[in-house]
């Protein structure tokens, strides 16, 4: 293997080196470590004292290493802002519980195959951001709608077939992204949704949205492509905001007010 060389011991970039464990140089310089990013390396495990050692780690990246669980050491990594474990091999968190961050905000889970979220998930009360893209799962779940900070959800390429009435519990959502499920309808309580200002839900199975989507007077583009809504089942369109712009077969003459 070739000689690896860091540059920058704050932004720390050893991505496909095909390392198998944490280089000397780095151990050195944990505590500098603000950015991490080890994808694409053959480690399944990550030393326990170089996590201890890295206090001032924000940004951790651990996508395509075909991880199948989280290293247990990783929960010793604080305090974290931004987690990703993307395009991995994950089915549930059962190795290592992420509850001891609470300052997490932002969590990469997409192309996995998970199937549900562990008890803990409310309390990452910190989260923001949350991407569970192309994973297993079908329902949304409740821990997910107990997330209060949370603004942007990215649920899209499950096998979901409807939106809890819970969803209406977020109360600062404002990007909502569900393309490729099996969605059929939206609940009532979907217009709790007062900061909703972005919502994708092209390639599901919706036939009418119903009056609900009126009721979010902060939405500002709605995605609906590929879905079966008729013109002649959407006479609510007209009453959304003046600034929420409709993209998908839905913008024809007989939707203009």
């Amino acid at each position: 293997m070739a000689q690896v060389t860091i540059n920058s011991f704050k932004n720390v970039d050893l991505e496909g080196q095909m390392l198998v464990t944490i280089l000397i140089a780095a151990h050195k310089n944990a505590k500098k470590v603000v950015s991490l990013k080890l994808s694409r390396n053959p480690m399944l495990e990550i030393p326990l004292n170089f996590f201890q050692s890295c206090t001032s780690l924000l940004n951790l990246c651990l996508s395509y290493m075909t991880l199948k669980s989280i290293p247990k050491s990783v929960c010793h990594a604080l305090p974290l802002w931004q987690l990703d474990f993307s395009s991995n091999r994950l089915s549930m968190f059962k190795e290592a519980s992420l509850n001891w961050n609470t300052q997490l905000q932002m969590l990469c889970l997409q192309n996995n195959r998970i199937e549900g979220l562990l008890w803990y998930f409310p309390w990452l009360r910190g989260l923001t951001t949350l991407n569970i893209n192309n994973n297993k799962f079908h329902a949304l779940l409740p821990v997910l709608c107990m997330l209060k900070a949370l603004t942007d959800l990215n649920v899209s390429f499950n096998m979901i077939s409807c939106l809890l009435d819970k969803i209406g519990h977020l109360p600062c959502l404002a990007w909502l992204v569900v393309v490729g499920n099996q969605i059929a309808s939206l609940p009532d309580k979907f217009r709790n949704l007062s900061m909703l200002r972005k919502m994708d839900m092209c390639w599901n199975c919706i036939m009418a949205l119903g009056s609900v989507v009126t009721m979010l007077e902060n939405l500002e583009q709605l995605l609906v492509d590929h879905n079966a809504v008729q013109a002649q089942s959407c006479t609510w369109a007209p009453r959304l905001p003046l600034h929420t712009d409709i993209v998908g077969h839905l913008t024809c003459e007989a939707l203009k007010p």
